[in-house]
């Protein structure tokens, strides 16, 4: 059994067979009705990385600030606390911002599809 308290943790991170990096990105993005932009939520966002990971409840968001900005909010759960907890988590900061800013990217290009502008 593993025990926490004392530090006691003997596990090891090891890579097995892995695969050979895929950093692609594909996102899916759906508008938010009209009801729902004025709270600020502009549409749902899917994304998968690798072909590997599929992440869903992505959100793009307009700020309430005096120079409003765009934004996306990662899925998160709430515990038994009333904390509130990322269900998914990406490590590397620059890799974060090249997701968020394809889904951002995603989102524009739903706006001007749905304006009939080209996307």
């Amino acid at each position: 059994m593993l025990d926490l308290r004392r530090g006691n943790d003997h596990r090891r991170r090891r890579v097995v067979n892995a695969p050979k990096s895929d950093d692609t990105i594909a996102v899916s993005v759906v508008l938010a009705p009209a009801s729902e932009t004025r709270e600020g939520l502009l549409a749902w966002a899917v994304v998968e990385i690798a072909r590997a990971i599929r992440c869903d409840g992505l959100t793009v968001r307009r700020t309430q600030s005096e120079r409003p900005r765009l934004m996306v909010s990662w899925p998160r759960r709430r515990d038994a606390n009333g904390e509130m907890h990322l269900i998914v988590t990406i490590m590397d900061a620059k890799f974060r911002r090249r997701v968020e800013a394809e889904v951002l990217a995603s989102y524009l290009d739903a706006v001007r599809s749905a304006e009939g502008g080209p996307s």
